[in-house]
C-alpha cells in the first residue's frame, strides 16, 4: 500500500493578511484561523499594522457603494465587507488611532 503526504510551507506572520473584498463569512473564518497561538490576522490603517483576534457579524445598515473595509463605527469598531459588517470584538494592543469613514487596507 502506497502512503502519500502532503507538505506545506511554514506559516508566517505575513499569512495573516485581511482582504476586505471577501465575504463577512470568509473574514470571521480567516480571522478564527488566525488567532492566538498564531501571528493574527492583520490589516493596514495609514501603513501601521493592526492585529486582530476576533470579530462577529453585525447588523448595521450601510451603503453598497461605500468602499469595502470602510469603518462604520469606532465603538464599537465596525467595518464594511461586500455582504455585510463585522464588528471588531478583540484585537492586539496598538496605537494607532482610527477615524469613522477611514478605509482599512
Amino acid at each position: 500500500m502506497r502512503r502519500w503526504h502532503t507538505f506545506f510551507g511554514k506559516r508566517t506572520p505575513n499569512d495573516g493578511l485581511l482582504d476586505w473584498s471577501w465575504s463577512k463569512e470568509r473574514i470571521r473564518n480567516w480571522v478564527r484561523a488566525q488567532s492566538h497561538p498564531y501571528p493574527g490576522a492583520f490589516t493596514f490603517s495609514n501603513s501601521q499594522k493592526l492585529i486582530i483576534d476576533e470579530v462577529k457579524f453585525s447588523t448595521l445598515g450601510y451603503n453598497f457603494e461605500m468602499a469595502n473595509g470602510m469603518i462604520l463605527s469606532l465603538i464599537p469598531l465596525i467595518v464594511k465587507t461586500p455582504n455585510g459588517a463585522l464588528e471588531i470584538t478583540k484585537m492586539r494592543e496598538s496605537n494607532i488611532i482610527l477615524e469613522k469613514d477611514m478605509i482599512l487596507k
